[in-house]
């Protein structure tokens, strides 16, 4: 084992037929640590497949993220169309019933109780001061209001009870890409940012199993999996959410093992 000084590869393994490298986002030198891209030195010459050996990531994203699923949008009678933009953050049931419970405050007559049941799951808004019915009809895929549980249009009543089970831990997976390593010829999704990103660029989809705060730890990795290039000279790592947005990590950096191997002796 040998370390490269100024090289992003910390622990750089070579062997005859494999090489292991060990990626800390920390050691880049340029971009995010959820997006940023390896030049190599020494190069990896005749890779025939690679793997994710093993990796860890810090639960320092937000679930609440500000533009993707912030708003929660209903009608009461009284005020017609209620839209709140919920703070980016993590939150747990109690906290985020305070909040809530000051936004929507301010924009509705005679104020609301909100209400998470830990028992049902589901969360409940009922009028405090005076007599009428709220209706839930936003299902836009950006609004919060799948995150607390409206998944439905639902009809007018006091209280308002979500459909569905609240879910404040966020996406209970995460998608690792790599377009260089998976699929260099990647279609763009039509976003400027993304080009060359596809879904047949994930080299990973690590799991979610713990709450915010923690970290992420997936001692498993993947399964060997062939590569287009059997030249290694660059690897680029992007940590995406399933619906295609960047993982966040707030300027927490996080930790990658790739396994290559060459052609059989």
């Amino acid at each position: 084992m040998t370390t490269i000084t100024n090289n992003q590869i910390v622990d750089y393994q070579l062997y005859t037929n494999r090489t292991i490298a060990y990626i800390d986002s920390s050691q880049r030198l340029s971009g995010d640590p959820e997006r940023f891209t390896l030049n190599l030195y020494p190069w990896i010459q005749t890779a025939r497949q690679f793997r994710v050996k093993n990796c860890t990531i810090p639960f320092t994203y937000y679930t609440i993220r500000e533009g993707v699923n912030d708003t929660f949008v209903f009608t009461s009678d009284a005020d017609g169309v209620i839209t709140i933009v919920i703070p980016p953050g993590n939150y747990t049931p109690a906290t985020l019933a305070v909040v809530l419970d000051v936004l929507i405050t301010a924009l509705i007559t005679g104020g609301v109780t909100i209400t998470f049941n830990p028992i049902t799951g589901k969360v409940q808004l009922a009028f405090t001061a005076i007599l009428g019915s709220m209706t839930q009809a936003n299902l836009d895929a950006s609004t919060a209001n799948a995150l607390l549980g409206f998944t439905a249009v639902l009809p007018a009543a006091d209280p308002l009870i979500g459909n569905a089970v609240f879910n404040l831990g966020g996406s209970q997976v995460i998608h690792i890409h790599s377009p260089h390593l998976q699929d260099d010829t990647s279609v763009a999704t039509g976003n400027p940012n993304d080009i060359g990103l596809s879904y047949t660029s994930i080299i990973h989809s690590v799991p979610v199993d713990v709450n915010s705060g923690s970290l992420i730890v997936d001692k498993w990795g993947s399964p060997f999996i062939d590569t287009p290039n059997s030249k290694i000279d660059k690897i680029d790592l992007e940590l995406r959410f399933p619906d295609g947005e960047l993982v966040d990590l707030n300027g927490e950096n996080w930790t990658i093992t790739l396994e290559f191997i060459g052609p059989k002796n």
